[in-house]
């Protein structure tokens, strides 16, 4: 399924500032609403089997479970029922796809890529969930991994989006890398849906490089994950979930808001404890992006609010729906931006945005923000960008 244009993404981005307004909602009301939600959907859709759910609302203290019934995927919701005699083995494989619930994930719920600078960027190799050992023979010993992840509404068939990280790295640099894409549960417009499912997500991915560390390919140490606004949340479930030791980076690209910080359906966002090295760069926070520091490092390009530069075209309606998203792309953009010009979006750490742009802080401590971010960095960071790229408006060589 191709991701959604950002001509076709307004509704869904009307609604999420629909949630905004509502973010103070008492907590009751709001697992009430979920789970009158989830009954619904089930019996729109006459779904008969079920799964269970431990749901983490707001105050996290909740440990009732739900049982939710099957919900149909909404691209095939319009089918017609069909009588069971008109169900034969030669329809098996699609039955079987067809009750599949997008509220379940498993190995068959993402499609894994790898690709390495050899291969370049127009020879994938597709990897089979559990059966990682077929990239042994493409691997490049003693080169770092990265895992790349998109978020809600996206996959990896938009190479203008999240996914530009990879082929900057193929490009850029000598590295191994793979490729994450989980539009099977991220494809739901029903938001709520693709947020609860990210641990789950993410520890299906731990698996996967669990494997690959078996096969003596990687060091824990050496693997980074990326991931872009629900995407960051997977990244750092996959850290979390990890059983081999810690990971050696996780970086959430303005990870998301809604879900987490804001009407909260799971306490489990990224945090500092996913990896060795967390580092965090907001774009689009109090919207679509997560606004704390969550991270060792967070950086906050501009402040980290929308609009972003050049993401406000006009002051109609339309526009401010659409400079939310263009902020909250800006943190993938401007991470491919640090590979293609290394070392050149240099942050300074600084208590507040009045005192960054007041000279306090430029005797502070300077960490490059994105690819060449310093492991060591702690604290909040700020800078100033350009509105295209390069970004950087002193390039440092």
């Amino acid at each position: 399924m191709k991701i959604f244009g950002s001509d076709k993404i307004v509704l869904p981005l009307i609604l999420l500032l629909f949630v905004f307004t509502i973010k103070t909602i008492d907590a009751f009301l709001l697992k009430s609403i979920w789970r009158q939600f989830v009954k619904n959907s089930a019996l729109k859709n006459g779904a008969t089997d079920s799964i269970q759910l431990h749901q983490d609302v707001v105050d996290n203290t909740s440990t009732d479970t739900i049982q939710l019934q099957q919900v149909i995927d909404h691209d095939s919701s319009t089918d017609t029922a069909q009588p069971q005699q008109d169900v034969d083995e030669e329809n098996d494989d699609e039955s079987d796809e067809h009750r599949r619930s997008p509220m379940s994930v498993d190995g068959t719920s993402l499609d894994l890529i790898y690709w390495n600078s050899k291969l370049g960027n127009n020879h994938p190799v597709v990897i089979e969930f559990g059966n990682e050992m077929q990239i042994k023979e493409y691997w490049l010993h003693g080169k770092p991994l990265k895992v790349i992840t998109h978020g809600w509404l996206g996959s990896d068939e938009d190479d203008k989006g999240v996914f530009a990280i990879k082929t900057a790295y193929v490009a850029t640099e000598n590295c191994n890398v793979i490729t994450v894409d989980w539009n099977r549960v991220a494809s739901n417009v029903l938001y709520p849906m693709p947020a609860y499912l990210t641990t789950q997500v993410g520890s299906v991915i731990a698996k996967v490089l669990e494997n690959v560390v078996n096969l003596a390919l990687i060091e824990p140490s050496d693997i980074h994950v990326i991931g872009h606004s629900l995407g960051a949340h997977v990244s750092g479930a996959c850290g979390a979930a990890f059983s081999l030791g810690k990971i050696g980076r996780v970086t959430g690209l303005d990870p998301a808001g809604p879900g987490f910080e804001y009407v909260s359906l799971r306490s489990d966002s990224l945090d500092s404890s996913d990896a060795e090295f967390v580092d965090v760069i907001h774009t689009a926070i109090g919207t679509a992006g997560y606004s704390k520091a969550i991270g060792h490092a967070d950086f906050y390009p501009n402040e980290g609010k929308p609009p972003q530069p050049g993401c406000l075209d006009s002051y109609m309606p339309s526009a401010w729906v659409k400079l939310i998203g263009c902020s909250h792309s800006r943190a993938h953009e401007l991470y491919t931006d640090s590979l293609y010009h290394r070392n050149s979006l240099i942050a300074v750490k600084c208590s507040s945005w009045d005192e960054y742009l007041s000279g306090k802080c430029k005797n502070n401590t300077k960490s490059p923000m994105g690819h060449d971010a310093d492991p060591k960095a702690r604290g909040i960071f700020y800078l100033e960008t350009n509105s295209t790229s390069p970004y950087a408006i002193v390039a440092i060589a």
